[in-house]
């Protein structure tokens, strides 16, 4: 059944995640919260209680029952197959997309000031990586993430109005700016590889927004406002941007740290390009919207692009760093 954006708006704007919203809001009641250390979700907890974040982690959801299992070997192929050149556009082009909401730009951005690292360029490259794995959903790499990932939500959503640094309708980081980030990468990375060159088939693109669906899931999306098809979520997607997307500053900022901060990570000759690719992945207007410089294509990117995404991902699953892997006041290249 088709999800009209009007019900989808309605039911997730205003909600939050209940259960790691309540264990965030536990450790920061009781000043068990610290934003400014490596990882503020971390080592918490006093020796003889159970820490609400390690309760969390433990009642982590299960696989839907609608998954199959055929579905997730082809997923697997799916991204080893494309990996390397999906990477490439989903963690550039990709996640700028999802800036163009300015409520969840905004969120992010005054999030970092308050001392929360700014991570979506480096969680999305783990996800990325992660979904090449046939045991993606039953190991240790995407459902922990995905975990840690809305645990970090609602840290957002705690500590943004206890500062005095939100006053929107609705809470920041709500599931409406979850579930359209999901839409963005579900449906745009495909029509970024098409532009960048790389033709996707219709059963990739299924396989693709299959993947997806799951992502949403463990991120705390309730399964009845994930679309089912490939085609569904396009429609959806589409009044999705009609209805929320725009330019914003904050945008612009996140913009130019994650363009700033791939470009550390592909060869010096490159890194002037590296804008051009992003405007081709995402279209010129919606790279206007994002402040992405203009430049020239080289699709020499997509490689080193491919290998700085895997690269990212590696180490920001190994090295705790005090700030983002690609901080908000990197600069870019042109």
């Amino acid at each position: 059944m088709r999800l009209s954006y009007l019900t989808y708006r309605d039911a997730l704007s205003s909600m939050g995640d209940p259960r790691a919203d309540a264990a965030v809001a536990e450790l920061v009641d009781a000043g068990r919260f610290d934003p400014g250390t490596a990882d503020p979700l971390s080592g918490l907890g006093r020796p003889g209680d159970a820490p609400p974040v390690r309760v969390f982690l433990e009642g982590t959801p299960r696989l839907p029952p609608w998954v199959r299992p055929e579905r997730l070997r082809r997923i697997a192929s799916f991204f080893r197959r494309r990996g390397p050149g999906l990477a490439a556009v989903q963690a550039t082009a990709g996640v700028v997309g999802t800036y163009l909401s300015p409520p969840g730009a905004r969120a992010l951005r005054a999030a970092h000031e308050l001392g929360l690292p700014h991570r979506r360029p480096t969680r999305v490259a783990r996800l990325l990586t992660g979904l090449a794995d046939p045991e993606a959903f039953s190991g240790a790499r995407i459902v922990p993430l995905c975990s840690r990932i809305r645990l970090a939500h609602a840290a957002v959503r705690r500590l943004l109005p206890r500062a005095g640094r939100w006053d929107g309708a609705s809470p920041p980081l709500s599931q409406l700016d979850v579930a359209g980030a999901v839409l963005t990468l579900s449906v745009g990375g495909p029509d970024a590889l098409d532009r960048v060159g790389v033709p996707t088939t219709a059963e990739e693109r299924e396989d693709h927004h299959y993947a997806w669906r799951i992502v949403a899931h463990f991120l705390g999306v309730p399964d009845e406002y994930l679309p089912d098809s490939a085609a569904e979520a396009r429609e959806l997607w589409d009044e999705v941007r009609d209805h929320e997307w725009g330019a914003s500053e904050a945008a612009v900022q996140l913009t130019r740290a994650t363009i700033g901060g791939y470009q550390e990570h592909v060869p010096a000759d490159l890194r002037a390009a590296v804008p051009g690719f992003v405007r081709r992945a995402l279209t010129d207007e919606h790279a206007d919207l994002a402040g992405v410089p203009e430049g020239g294509f080289d699709d020499r990117v997509l490689a080193a692009l491919g290998a700085a995404v895997e690269r990212v991902a590696r180490e920001a699953a190994v090295v705790p760093r005090p700030r983002a892997v690609l901080p908000v006041e990197q600069g870019v290249t042109t």
